[in-house]
């Protein structure tokens, strides 16, 4: 399954790719998170997740594969199994210029996903991940203060 998007935000690009390079961060933005740790540069999660009806938790693993600060190009790695399924994913992000003091976050990856989750309509399970990128960069816009 293909994701993409582009998110605008208000951010100065280095205090943002500073936020992004710092894991115990960026896991106060998810969504959904009930417990993490953090280990060797590694984020493993559990993540309370929500598709319409259908709802499940997640035991989740996050790497980071490239972290390139001064092009601001980063891709991840990102695993999870849970009651729903089984997913994991590449994820490429890109930050650029947009207009003003805006800057566009750009995101790709082909998914691969099993079980419950899998026999969504991609559409859903697509719309559902905007939704929760969109929440975690209105998170990062604030530099973490958001989600509590």
């Amino acid at each position: 399954m293909k994701i993409e998007g582009k998110e605008e935000v208000i951010v100065k690009p280095d205090e943002f790719w500073g936020f992004l390079s710092t894991p115990e961060k960026v896991v106060k933005c998810v969504p959904g998170v009930q417990s993490w740790k953090i280990e060797n540069q590694i984020i493993y999660a559990k993540i309370k997740v929500g598709i319409g009806f259908i709802k499940g938790t997640f035991d989740t693993t996050t790497r980071i594969l490239k972290n390139d600060t001064e092009h601001k190009v980063a891709e991840l790695e990102i695993s999870g199994t849970g009651g729903m399924g089984n997913f994991s994913a590449t994820v490429n992000i890109l930050l650029s210029p947009a207009s003003g003091n805006k800057y566009l976050v750009s995101y790709s990856s082909e998914a691969k996903v099993s079980g419950t989750m899998g026999t969504l309509a991609a559409p859903i399970v697509n719309g559902a991940i905007k939704n929760v990128v969109r929440d975690f960069l209105r998170c990062a816009e604030n530099g973490g203060k958001g989600l509590g």
